[in-house]
């Protein structure tokens, strides 16, 4: 069952949902209960236990083979927005990618700015240039080698 915990921080309302409140890290928190949490919780805290609680969702999620991202450090959006990519919770930008398919746009732009998977740098610029034009194709080439350790010639 999900429980719906009204937040406060810095006198705006926010609304967490959970799957299990005895291990989320803001009901521990609170010892528990599903009181108010404290204006005393700052941001920086409540941003480690979101942080704390993406983490723990994209490790199940790839234990479970629902989540392969082609950056090195795999993307949150997936997590959420998967109109184009995978159904539900799931992530599949490296089978895109591979295939030559746009992958989700946090990974496009985490691939642009050389936070990609370099073991996947050849597949890059076909894939991206699949979602914004193949007339693209070789300004992405150039990005991508500037940016990851092949030559325009080596990719696909």
């Amino acid at each position: 069952s999900l429980t719906f915990l009204p937040l406060r921080a810095n006198s705006f309302y926010r609304h967490h949902m959970v799957e299990n409140s005895e291990s989320c890290p803001l009901h521990e928190m609170l010892d528990g209960s599903d009181e108010e949490i404290s204006k005393d919780i700052n941001m920086d805290e409540q941003r480690e236990a979101f942080v704390n609680q993406k983490d723990e969702m994209i490790s199940e999620l790839i234990e479970s083979g629902d989540y392969s991202c082609c950056l090195e450090h795999p993307c949150i959006s997936c997590l959420s927005n998967t109109k184009t990519h995978g159904e539900g919770a799931t992530c599949t930008c490296l089978e895109d990618v591979v295939n030559g398919v746009r992958p989700c746009g946090e990974c496009v732009g985490g691939i642009l700015g050389g936070r990609g998977n370099r073991f996947l740098s050849k597949y890059f610029a076909k894939s991206i240039a699949e979602g914004v034009g193949e007339d693209q194709l070789e300004n992405l080439k150039t990005v991508i080698s500037g940016k990851y350790d092949i030559t325009v010639d080596q990719q696909i």
